[in-house]
């Protein structure tokens, strides 16, 4: 699975981000989320990872449930990059 203990037990701990804000944020961006988890299994486990490992879920939580998708991704949200990384190879696929 490429995790290790301590990645493990951030997982464990932090439920709620990796399972239900992620896949939210995902979601309001355009991203299908169980399409990265079966086309880039390893992307979307770095995802979870990172999002486990957040101190900011209440933030992403409250911006979410505004359906402010954008607030986080410049300011606290350290999955960010890989984001609009995603995007822009969603936006690429469907071009073709």
């Amino acid at each position: 699975m490429g995790l290790n203990g301590d990645d493990l037990r951030r997982l464990y701990r932090n439920d709620f981000g990796p399972t239900h804000l992620l896949p939210q944020r995902l979601q309001l961006l355009g991203i299908d989320p169980e399409f990265v988890v079966h086309t880039q299994p390893t992307t979307y486990r770095d995802l979870a990872r990172v999002c486990a490992a957040c101190r900011t879920s209440r933030r992403c939580a409250r911006d979410l449930a505004r359906g402010d998708v954008q607030a986080g991704m410049d300011g606290y949200c350290l999955n960010g990059p890989t984001i609009d990384a995603l995007t822009v190879q969603m936006e690429e696929r469907t071009a073709s």
